[in-house]
């Protein structure tokens, strides 16, 4: 396993609504869905909108631009047009916010 990554702590989420973690060029965005945080992959598949800027509505997360939807635990499209995005095992440890930097669950490769 990898070395987690920290994202901040639960007083910087609840400022922002979101944390981001950055792994080379790739941002992770931490989101949560009530007192549950999940990591996803910042980058909508269908047009790479940012994915923190959008809604959560019942346990998915919609991108701000065409509205495609992602389950939050997993990163699975639920639209045709968009494809899974990558999903990230989140730790929460004290106050801190820890995001695994190997993920969970990622797209199959084309």
């Amino acid at each position: 396993m990898a070395e987690l990554l920290r994202a901040g702590t639960i007083t910087d989420f609840a400022a922002k609504g979101h944390l981001i973690v950055k792994i080379s060029r790739e941002e992770i965005c931490v989101v949560s869905d009530g007192e549950r945080f999940y990591a996803l992959e910042n980058s909508c598949s269908h047009m790479g909108s940012q994915i923190h800027r959008g809604d959560i509505v019942d346990g998915n997360i919609v991108c701000p631009w065409h509205r495609a939807r992602f389950v939050l635990a997993t990163g699975k499209s639920l639209d045709l047009y968009a494809s899974d995005i990558k999903s990230y095992r989140v730790v929460v440890e004290a106050d801190v916010i820890y995001v695994d930097p190997e993920p969970v669950s990622s797209p199959p490769a084309p």
